[in-house]
This record gives structure tokens, C-alpha cells and sequence, in this order.
């Protein structure tokens, strides 16, 4: 399935919550993403009818293995470019912006290539 920009920002978010809390709520997401309940209410409808989350009967948001298996490559993509940049010397915060673009600019093909490309060259520099 093909998520829009605004669906992997969510994802991801409810993915980094999950992370670091037990139970992750509408109002944390709105709360970590700066946005106002009512847009994260009709954002998560929108997950939701896409078969991306569910939420409990304490409304606490779960996300399905689609959302999380989308949202683990959205954050892998971010991760790696972030990573990518900082060790060119951006400095932290710019790329962490730069990779929050970037993670959904690329095409899941394209990103593995360059990453296996950019993994092999890492390995065989280790290894000269």
C-alpha cells in the first residue's frame, strides 16, 4: 500500500510514541506532532479505514502489521538519512529536517539500492 506524506508523518509518530511509551492516545500524538486534536482525530479516521491502526477499547492507538511494518521503514529511511548527512558533517538539526524530507522523497527501490550501494562502499573501505 502507497501512503500519503501526511500518513507516514503519523505512522511514524504513533511508532516513536510506541517506543517510548506503554500505551500511546490520540492526544499524545497531537501533543508530539504539534497539531490540533481535531486534524490528528481525522488523521487517525483516515489510518484507520485504511487498515493501518486500530484502537482499543481504552483508545489507546495500536498500529496493525502494516501500519508498523510501513512505519519501521519510514523511520529506517528517516534513520538512515539523517545518519547519511551527519556523518557528511550537516549539522544535527539540519539533518534531521533534511531527513524528514528526504524519507519521503525516495522510492522504496531506490532506497534500497542506494543503501546497499552506500553499505558495500562502507564494508570495503573497513576492509582496505
Amino acid at each position: 500500500m502507497k501512503c500519503t506524506v501526511s500518513q507516514e508523518n503519523y505512522l511514524k509518530a504513533i511508532y516513536l510514541l510506541q517506543i517510548q511509551k506503554e500505551s500511546v492516545r490520540a492526544v499524545d500524538v497531537s501533543n508530539y506532532m504539534a497539531l490540533s486534536k481535531p486534524s490528528v482525530s481525522n488523521a487517525l479516521k483516515k489510518l484507520r479505514t485504511e487498515r493501518l491502526l486500530t484502537v482499543d477499547k481504552e483508545k489507546n492507538l495500536i498500529l496493525t502489521d502494516e501500519g508498523l511494518q510501513a512505519a519501521r521503514e519510514i523511520f529506517s529511511r528517516h534513520s538512515f538519512f539523517e545518519r547519511l548527512l551527519i556523518d557528511a558533517g550537516v549539522d544535527e538539526g539540519q539533518a534531521h529536517e533534511d531527513a524528514c524530507s528526504l524519507e519521503h522523497a525516495i522510492s522504496r527501490q531506490s532506497f534500497a539500492v542506494l543503501k546497499d550501494r552506500l553499505e558495500g562502499l562502507a564494508a570495503q573501505k573497513a576492509a582496505d
